[in-house]
């Protein structure tokens, strides 16, 4: 039997457990989110799944659990669904209105993690390229977590104000990525090639939001079978997923534009039912993946244990702390800004991507990359612990 329909059976697994857990977590006041990773940290191949695959291998030949290029694949996909379909629902109106303060968040709420986890990686391993490298990987918030977060955030200006900081926060991590490696493989560091390389990735953005805006809301306008609706809706979602990689930015960034320039046309309301219930039914999926790729042995390691307190704490207190500053002259409210502040605690997608670039370079040591890891995945769980649980969407 080929390795896909192994894929699938893991797949189906991952997300019946995790779906399970979340709506039990949710029923006692917990998030959904923490169940459906905690749920994928147990059904993963370092826990249950271990031992399942340990009982069953000698029976079918095969690990029953395991997180795969293809389980990968399919989850990066409910992460495009998830991300498409918040965009759909709210289209291009919450940037217009607010995106300049979200802006303001996002690089503020980036640069001081950096700053002092720069410092700090520094101090311990005097390695300017490697800690720069895992200085990015303190910056980016994960959108998955804090687009389902927002759920429960009932006031529409700090909605708002969320959710442009976090859309951009991931352009601005994709941004910072370049920039560092670009001075990590450079043969002396350039402030200019750095401000170089951050100009470009922003002016393809800016241009690729120009375009989608131009180009997808009429096209899906020109569509007269409205069973064409939820195919056309899917195309657009990968293809500028797909370009989105193609030119260096994160498959998410293109997922959104997709989904913002769906919601700024005639045939919204038909894309976003069938978005969400595709991002119902996967979007548990991306979770679980995240809480079974979570090396659990790595616990039994007293130094990279400390190394992970350390350095979550510092994630945390970080972010909490910058993004609080940095939308208090806007909300003017203290309450208000600290919200904000824990909502963009979690990390996720881009820094994984920043941590494993900087690995397979050889610039981020093993322990450290274990660590980095520990640290998103802490930031992931407690991010959901933090925010709200009431109902109901601005």
């Amino acid at each position: 039997m080929s390795d896909v329909y192994y894929a699938l059976i893991t797949v189906g697994m991952l997300v019946s457990v995790s779906k399970i857990i979340g709506v039990a977590f949710e029923r006692i006041g917990i998030n959904h989110i923490v169940g459906e990773i905690l749920g994928g940290m147990i059904m993963g191949p370092y826990a249950a799944g271990l031992l399942i695959n340990t009982l069953l291998y000698r029976f079918i030949g095969f690990n029953l659990i395991d997180i795969n290029d293809y389980v990968l694949a399919i989850s990066d996909i409910a992460l495009i669904f998830l991300i498409f379909s918040s965009g759909v629902g709210e289209g291009f109106a919450p940037l217009r209105r607010s995106g300049g303060k979200g802006l303001v968040v996002a690089v503020g709420g980036a640069a001081v993690p950096f700053m002092a986890a720069y410092y700090y990686y520094f101090m311990e391993i005097h390695d300017i390229k490697a800690a720069m490298l895992l200085g990015a990987t303190f910056m980016a918030t994960s959108t998955a977590v804090v687009v389902k977060l927002l759920d429960n955030v009932e006031n529409r200006n700090v909605w708002e104000l969320i959710y442009n900081a976090v859309v951009l926060d991931d352009v601005v991590g994709i941004v910072s990525l370049a920039v560092v490696l670009t001075l990590a493989t450079a043969s002396h560091v350039s402030i200019r090639l750095a401000i170089e390389t951050a100009v470009a990735l922003v002016a393809v953005w800016t241009a690729m939001l120009v375009a989608s805006l131009m180009i997808i809301p009429r096209a899906m306008n020109a569509i007269k079978r409205p069973e064409l609706i939820e195919s056309s809706s899917l195309a657009a979602a990968f293809a500028m997923s797909g370009i989105s990689v193609m030119v260096g930015l994160s498959p998410v960034v293109g997922a959104y534009l997709a989904g913002i320039s769906v919601g700024e046309s005639l045939v919204k309301e038909r894309a976003r039912s069938f978005s969400q219930t595709l991002e119902s039914s996967l979007g548990p999926l991306f979770f679980a993946t995240l809480g079974a790729e979570v090396p659990l042995q790595e616990f039994l390691n007293p130094s990279i244990d400390l190394g992970v307190l350390i350095v979550t704490s510092i994630a945390v207190a970080t972010k909490a702390l910058g993004a609080m500053m940095f939308s208090l002259p806007f909300t003017r409210k203290p309450r208000d800004s600290a919200l904000i502040g824990a909502m963009m605690i979690p990390r996720g997608e881009v820094g994984l991507v920043i941590a494993a670039t900087g690995y397979s370079m050889g610039i981020i040591t093993p322990q450290l990359y274990s660590e980095t890891v520990l640290m998103i995945m802490a930031t992931t769980l407690l991010g959901p612990l933090l925010a709200p649980n009431r109902r109901g969407h601005p």
